[in-house]
């Protein structure tokens, strides 16, 4: 068989730390925050916090990376020699950027051979899912065993989320199966999780910040007592409250390493602030 030389894609919806990407040679493309009078790449010249403090002003649209952008990318991998592509995207039930990327794949499907892998989740899981692919590839194993396995582990990843407001999910129409409305003024919390096509979905509803947060260190001891995992704990502009749910889980018995991340602004842009959220990827046996 011909050596493989494997390249690895994600989009910045992973929030991958930089030193990540760069370990395992990922390369990210740019979601775009647009505002009015001016247009940004996530994670290359704004930043999450910036796009936060700038809600009370504007609270900018966000867009799939650019088909040429993605071209882009596909060029450049042919021209340094690699023979296949695994991409991870962000959740197709969020975003238009998995057909994008799939359009594109298709396109140089004669130059290099790509499996596009729909995360059906965001953030961490996302970055964990490419990262995992990155290992793979360090073990020895080929493309068709790579897919495979990302598929395996993705339909055991976990996210649960709750938000201080509906008001940015609705606006954005990123709303999906999760109600709100009269919860609002009832000062209902709904806990989100990603349905069978990553969507939004209630998962459950509680009155008030004290119960979900209650509620949500509950689910997160439940799920972690299945087995060894990593733990990500993901907010927006709610730190001091990730950092609790973080004292409240860090020492569980099956927890194999714990991070906070601030999520990136192209989703916080439809979540808007308050928002914590934890994603489990269960240990692999590879």
């Amino acid at each position: 068989m011909a050596e493989q030389k494997i390249a690895l894609i994600t989009d910045s919806t992973s929030d991958i730390p930089k030193s990540h990407a760069e370990a395992y040679g990922i390369e990210v493309v740019p979601m775009r925050i647009v505002y009015k009078n001016e247009e940004f790449l996530e994670g290359v010249n704004i930043t999450s916090e910036e796009v936060y403090e700038r809600f009370a002003q504007e609270v900018p649209k966000t867009s799939t990376p650019a088909l040429g952008d993605i071209e882009s990318v596909f060029q450049g991998l042919v021209d340094k020699g690699y023979t296949h592509a695994i991409v991870v995207t962000v959740s197709s039930g969020l975003s238009g950027t998995f057909n994008n990327f799939r359009i594109i794949a298709e396109e140089f499907s004669d130059k290099i051979t790509s499996f596009v892998c729909d995360s059906k989740m965001l953030s961490r899981e996302q970055s964990d899912l490419i990262e995992y692919a990155g290992e793979l590839i360090k073990k020895g194993k080929d493309f068709s065993y790579i897919s495979e396995a990302l598929i395996k582990l993705r339909d055991r990843c976990k996210l649960f989320f709750t938000l201080d407001t509906l008001e940015f999910l609705i606006k954005g129409g990123r709303i999906g199966k999760v109600s709100g409305t009269i919860g609002e003024l009832l000062k209902i919390k709904p806990i989100v999780t990603m349905d069978e096509n990553g969507a939004f979905t209630n998962f459950e509803k509680v009155r008030g910040s004290k119960q979900s947060f209650r509620r949500m260190t509950e689910l997160a001891t439940e799920w972690i007592a299945k087995g060894k995992t990593t733990v990500h704990i993901v907010h927006g502009g709610a730190l001091d409250a990730a950092n609790r749910f973080k004292e409240v889980i860090e020492n569980l018995p099956n927890v194999m390493s714990i991070d906070i991340t601030h999520l990136g602004p192209t989703i916080g842009v439809h979540t808007g602030p308050g928002v914590l959220a934890f994603a489990l990827t269960p240990e692999t046996e590879d």
